[in-house]
């Protein structure tokens, strides 16, 4: 169950870097 868990993580991590990324690209 952790692996799972990681892998969750991570993926939410990466999309709310993403989503940073497309806010900073629309302030600007």
């Amino acid at each position: 169950g952790e692996k799972i868990i990681q892998k969750m993580k991570r993926s939410l991590h990466q999309t709310l870097l993403r989503l940073k990324q497309i806010k900073f690209k629309t302030y600007k």
